[in-house]
């Protein structure tokens, strides 16, 4: 249905007009695998990938907790950590995205898949910007709970974003 050399042109086509510089990285079990560095000026990584032998594209990224964000989570009760955690599950499955949370809580990973058949720009910057907004959305809760003394989400500008998506 779609050729990968043609979807990842049009995709890279996306993101050029949109200002989002993207980098190509090779891995075996994918057509092709992009990774966005500091995307919309957030210091966040996101990934684009289409599966070999899948009919979709997967964006994700995977924060690392900081070690303020995962001591603050040992030092609560249990009850407080089993709270915290589902918590963070139930508002990440509202969102509409997919996550693993590791289980000393030093990673959590957020993914976001978008079917082909799918595809139009609009759908595919919708899906980019949620997997950013649910990235968001956890390092601003986590660092709220467990570390008040972090920045709830890192250093970035939207002075210079021209995108019609956002």
């Amino acid at each position: 249905m779609f050729e990968s050399e043609n979807l990842k042109s049009e995709i890279i086509g996306w993101l050029t007009e949109d200002d989002v510089k993207a980098a190509e990285i090779t891995i075996g079990s994918s057509d092709f695998q992009l990774v966005l560095s500091n995307a919309f000026g957030l210091g966040l990584e996101i990934d684009i990938a289409k599966p070999k032998g899948k009919s979709i594209i997967v964006f994700g990224t995977k924060l690392q907790n900081p070690p303020a964000v995962q001591q603050g989570f040992m030092s609560i009760d249990d009850m407080e950590k089993i709270r915290t955690i589902e918590a963070l599950k139930r508002d990440l499955i509202k969102l509409g995205v997919e996550y693993s949370i590791s289980d000393n809580f030093s990673t959590v990973m957020i993914v976001k898949e978008l079917y082909l058949q799918d595809l139009t720009r609009t759908v595919f910057m919708e899906s980019l910007k949620l997997v950013r907004n649910a990235a968001i959305f956890v390092i601003s809760i986590l660092s709220e709970k467990l570390a008040t003394e972090q920045t709830a989400t890192p250093p970035h500008s939207h002075a210079d974003l021209t995108s019609p998506y956002g």
